[in-house]
């Protein structure tokens, strides 16, 4: 039996891609639409039977650009960010490093659109930027 089933009220999960992983989207045998759709019909899997409780960790990292380049981040972060507009209300868990510009305008564009705000983990940025949040 599977962990998630032996842990049912004890143990739960977020639902994202890390961004120093999200070069893998491109590498989806069906490509990174289908990885998309896939993520969504997972997280709506995991909500309906309440074993997600996040959305994340999704975000970008700069200081890690030789695990997934700057503009698949910034592609696949505003992607994951428009899909939990779309998914019911979860939290978001966050991450920035060395990023705060552009995470900043990318949470930005959708942040009157999510219904939940959340944690930022892994910020790097200085006392302004934070505030900027």
């Amino acid at each position: 039996m599977g962990l998630h089933v032996r842990t049912a009220g004890t143990c739960y999960a977020t639902i994202g891609v890390h961004p120093c992983s999200t070069a893998l989207i491109d590498l989806h045998p069906q490509g990174p639409t289908a990885y998309l759709d896939q993520l969504e019909s997972l997280a709506l899997t995991g909500i309906s039977t309440s074993r997600i409780v996040a959305f994340g960790e999704i975000g970008l990292d700069y200081d890690r650009l030789f695990l997934t380049p700057k503009d698949q981040q910034l592609k696949y972060f505003a992607a994951q960010l428009a899909l939990a507009t779309r998914i019911p209300p979860l939290p978001l868990f966050l991450h920035s490093r060395a990023a705060g510009a552009d995470f900043e305008r990318l949470v930005g564009e959708v942040i009157d659109k999510l219904p939940r705000k959340g944690v930022v983990h892994s910020f790097t940025g200085t006392k302004e930027e934070m505030w900027g949040l």
